[in-house]
């Protein structure tokens, strides 16, 4: 009840006026006497019934003097709801002075505290002869403690209360339900329904009342009710919750009292619907969730809520109805390493009690990531009591993103060349990570047999599956998948009878064939399980990520394997190249130093395989190269040789693990050419001469080894031997004092010698001139390369003689050819160009022979063209004004060739061999040179130049530089160095339309 209920209610009370009584003076002696009584009584008018004295016992039973009460009427000092009935009882009472059984009755005191009496009567008359009534009241003794408690107890009590009488007038409103105590005062003795009238209440609620009051009497239990209502003045609704207990009189007795208990729980209504919204919101969420009380005590970093997320985490059986709640943390988990992760996340929040904390909690024994956010809770600001505690799964990303990084860090192994099984073991482990309870593998045909990988498959499956051939694996996938689609099979017992013989060990594979393009089958990518099981979404969607990748990888390999066929073996022969030679005696010398073991490096060359290619023409040679290859394989089996090579022409070479073994190779060898070779119906003997040089003895690396072998072979074929190893004797040092004794002399005695190596045209195969190449065969040492001794030639100042014998030798050998428009081309040092009669002894020479200048062709290096470009730019005019043509050696090699074009006006440039050596071979080097040799023709046409390419081996090599349009070129694919007498007969007589290639 709030303050405005009564307020407008009229009350007879003793504060209001009172009717003016008059007493005889007769009668005044009898009331005092009366009224000096200890009881509490009244002396009543029996006709008007007001009080004509009371004794102080009365008015302290009502919390006033006596002389209040006179005057007053006497059912004034009643509760309202008595007024009327005790009234009449007084009337009665007066008239025939009979009182009724029923004699308490609730009387009100000053202060509206209720007082329950007796009341009893005697009739007689005063001295006047005016009848009255003594009225004496008796509180009633059983109640008076219950009044204590009203007083003392009901009036404290933080809930509404109110009493009724049997009849539903109000006999106590304490001041939780209505704080005005007058208000309280005009209530008592009124229904429910009266004071909601006067209140301007809705008459529905008081109804509601009154049939709740009836249910509890009729009933003689407590009722319970919630009642919503709306202030007149527009409050919100207001949730009261009410009970009403009843009280009787005795058991099975009448109603003596109603018990209503209101309490408002609007907010508490409110608080319990947000509760149970966020109770909703966090039962609903898919992330586990979790209240940690962090408050000192006993609870202290105990859980004391979480979701039903959070409950699957613990060891039931994953088919349990009902999950245990656990306050203790540690013991959602059994495996002890999880305890220790969730052990060392609680610990951490001992020292983080500021903001929202993140962090990544791994459990290792259930194999699950958690990003854990704790948040924490204050009551007050001050006062951190909980942390709100979010476990988002992410143990999928966190295995996506451990595949992405496996596949990443294997695709770049892949773009650095690395093993393929370096390549797909990573991939595979990838895989895994996506799903740990699978075994990934992949199942490669590699000639015949199966290539198995997979670091966690079974020792017995796999070698199961290695024991099955390609043949099998197709065959088997040409029956699963027909049509090649590449579509993945979940198999139950996957190897059927096979089962036992597979080690038993997969029950369930899902399996995906790879094609390439062209629908060829490259492989079989799988997933097996120990057990039967349903396939997991997952398993799927990795398997058709993971093809794709991996089916890449595989087509590099087989490209890769191509081009290093290619790049590192001999077309002709299927041994290994030049290339493939040094990079894989690298890689052995490597492994040797690391172990300390001996290696034996072994170079060959056949001797009389000129011959056989000069009178059986190219393609008989070539099949002999190629039976001696394969004669030199067998050997190799036998033997143990290693990297058989072809180094170029009919030069081979090769490893040998045991230096110990080279007698031993040295004799088979010989007993294999025993055996002639048949070519064309003939039989062809060829021999060999071979030299060795010994790893780390002899020589630690390879060009140095390679050098000691090719000498150590020369001085056996020189000396008619067929094997030889190097000494340092092999090759003897000669001093420059003994070279220039020697060049003087060699002159003389016909050591050194010009050959010719011709020059055609690319596309008529057409003679057009020949390069004039010195050589000295020294009768003690052997052939001196000229790249040994022109050095010490020049140091020594003998080069002017040196040149001026080839000047001489070369004008009068090209004066002899029948040809007269042929050109020799003769190679000119810096000294020569320098010296004052250059030009003369060149005219000279030339002028003595019958040699036209328009026929000779001075060829210059880039260095030398640019030592002296003020002495030498002179020089170069008056040989063009004489006629001859300048020529830039060994282009591209050097480092300021548009200046050399610029100044000096050359009219030829010839592309050195190295650009030549690497033309169509795949890769970056074959394509640098290809675009080196392209701009190099580009360059020329613009500048008006001539182009001869130098070093053309193959055929291969002549058609690209005829597609490119180069117009000149020489080579071994030509002819090699020929001497005057085999230049004449191959050119001399007369001018062939074409030259028939070595």
């Amino acid at each position: 009840m709030d303050n405005a209920l009564f307020r407008d209610l009229p009350r007879c009370s003793p504060g209001h006026p009172k009717p003016r009584v008059m007493i005889p003076p007769n009668d005044l002696p009898f009331l005092r006497l009366l009224s000096r009584s200890v009881e509490p009584l009244a002396v009543v008018d029996a006709q008007t019934l007001l009080i004509l004295a009371a004794t102080p016992a009365l008015g302290h039973m009502f919390g006033q003097p006596p002389q209040a009460l006179t005057g007053l009427a006497f059912s004034s000092l009643l509760a309202p709801h008595e007024q009327t009935g005790v009234t009449a009882l007084l009337l009665a009472f007066t008239a025939d002075g009979v009182l009724p059984p029923r004699r308490s009755y609730l009387f009100v005191r000053a202060d509206n505290m209720p007082l329950p009496s007796d009341i009893r009567g005697l009739r007689f008359t005063l001295p006047s002869g005016r009848p009255v009534a003594l009225m004496t009241l008796r509180p009633v003794q059983e109640l008076l403690g219950s009044v204590s408690f009203y007083q003392q107890v009901l009036e404290e009590l933080p809930l509404a209360l109110t009493v009724q009488d049997a009849e539903g007038r109000y006999v106590y409103i304490n001041p939780y339900a209505l704080a005005d105590p007058e208000l309280r005062g005009r209530a008592i003795g009124l229904t429910v329904r009266e004071v909601m009238a006067a209140e301007g209440r809705a008459e529905s609620t008081a109804l509601e009342r009154e049939a709740q009051f009836r249910l509890a009497a009729q009933t003689r239990t407590r009722v319970e009710w919630q009642e919503q209502s709306t202030r007149p003045r527009g409050d919100i609704p207001r949730l009261t919750h009410r009970v009403a207990v009843p009280i009787f009189e005795e058991d099975g007795g009448p109603l003596s009292l109603m018990l209503c208990f209101a309490r408002d729980i609007t907010l508490t209504a409110w608080q319990a619907e947000q509760i149970q919204l966020l109770d909703s919101l966090i039962q609903a969420t898919e992330d586990p969730m979790a209240i940690l009380d962090v408050r000192p005590g006993p609870t202290y970093q105990q859980v004391i809520h979480a979701n039903l997320v959070l409950r699957q985490l613990d060891d039931a059986p994953p088919d349990a109805h009902t999950r245990p709640f656990h306050s203790d943390p540690l013991a959602w988990v059994s495996g002890p390493r999880d305890r220790q992760a969730i052990r060392a996340a609680l610990e951490q929040l001992r020292h983080h009690t500021t903001a929202t904390r993140m962090e990544e909690v791994h459990l290792p024994d259930l194999d699950i990531w958690f990003e854990v956010s704790f948040t924490p809770v204050y009551l007050t600001p001050d006062q951190l009591t909980h942390w709100a505690v979010v476990l988002r799964d992410v143990t999928r990303r966190k295995r996506e993103r451990a595949f992405l990084q496996e596949f990443m860090a294997a695709t770049l192994l892949a773009l650095r060349d690395a093993p393929l099984r370096v390549v797909v073991s990573q991939m595979l482990r990838g895989m895994e990570q996506i799903l740990p309870s699978w075994t990934a593998v992949l199942i490669l045909p590699e000639g015949e047999a199966l290539q198995v990988y997979g670091d966690r498959l079974p020792a017995p499956l796999r070698d199961w599956l290695e024991n099955r051939s390609a043949d099998q694996l197709r065959d088997l996938w040409a029956q699963r998948d027909p049509q090649r689609l590449g579509r993945a099979l979940t198999l139950q017992d996957p190897f059927g009878p096979h089962q036992q013989d597979a080690g038993a060990q997969t029950r369930t594979s899902v399996e995906l064939a790879l094609y390439d393009p062209q629908q060829t089958l490259l492989g079989v990518l799988a997933l097996l399980h120990p057990s039967q099981t349903v396939l997991p979404t997952e398993a799927t969607e990795t398997l058709g990520a993971s093809a794709g990748h991996i089916a890449l990888v595989i087509e590099r390999h087989h490209q890769r394997q191509q081009l290093q066929q290619l790049a590192y073996h001999d077309s002709l022969t299927g041994l290994l190249n030049r290339d493939g030679f040094s990079r894989d005696v690298s890689l052995a010398l490597t492994g040797a130093a690391r172990t300390g073991a001996p290696l034996a490096l072994g170079v060959l060359d056949l001797n009389r395989f000129k011959t056989v290619n000069d009178s059986l023409g190219h393609a008989a040679g070539d099949r002999l190269l190629q039976a001696f290859a394969r004669r030199l394989q067998a050997v190799g089996e036998k033997l143990s040789l290693h990297l058989l090579t072809r180094l170029g022409g009919d030069e081979f070479a090769f490893v040998l693990g045991d230096p110990n073994q080279m007698d031993e190779v040295d004799t088979t060898l010989s007993q294999m050419l025993a055996e002639p070779f048949a070519l064309d119906g003939r039989s062809v003997h060829i021999g060999l001469a071979l030299g060795w040089s010994v790893y780390p003895y002899m020589a630690a690396d390879l060009d140095t080894l390679l050098q000691q072998a090719d000498s150590a072979m020369y001085v056996a074929k020189r000396t008619g031997r067929p094997f030889g190893v190097y000494a340092p004797t092999t090759r003897p040092c000669i001093s420059g004092f003994e070279l220039e004794s020697a060049l003087q002399t060699a002159i003389q005695d016909g050591q050194l010698s010009l050959v010719y190596q011709p020059q055609v045209s690319v596309t008529e195969r057409r003679i057009v001139g020949a390069e004039a190449l010195l050589r000295w065969c020294h009768p003690q040492i052997g052939n001196i390369a000229p790249s040994e001794f022109i050095p010490l030639a020049e140091s020594l100042g003998l080069m002017d003689r040196l040149g001026n014998w080839v000047i001489e030798r070369a004008c009068r050998d090209a004066a002899r050819w029948t040809d007269p428009e042929l050109t020799v081309s003769i190679n000119v040092s810096v000294l020569q160009l320098q010296h004052p009669h250059f030009l003369a002894a060149l005219e000279d020479a030339a002028l003595r022979h019958g040699l036209g200048p328009q026929r000779l062709v001075i060829e210059l290096t880039e260095t030398v063209m640019i030592s002296d470009v003020a002495g030498l730019h002179s020089t170069l005019e008056q040989l063009r004004s004489w006629g001859a043509r300048i020529a830039v050696d060994d282009f591209g090699t050097g480092y300021s060739t548009l200046l050399s074009l610029r100044q000096f006006q050359a009219d030829e440039l010839k592309i050195d061999r190295s650009f030549i050596q690497d033309l169509g071979q795949p890769g970056k080097p074959g394509r640098d040179s290809r675009a080196i040799v392209e701009v190099t023709l580009t360059l020329a046409a613009t500048f008006g130049l001539g182009v001869v390419a130098e070093g053309v081996e193959t055929e291969q090599q002549a058609a690209l530089l005829r597609e490119m349009g180069c117009p000149v070129m020489q080579g071994w694919l030509i002819a090699p160095g020929l001497t005057q007498d085999e230049f004449l007969r191959r050119f001399g007589s007369a001018q062939p339309d074409s030259v028939q290639l070595q």
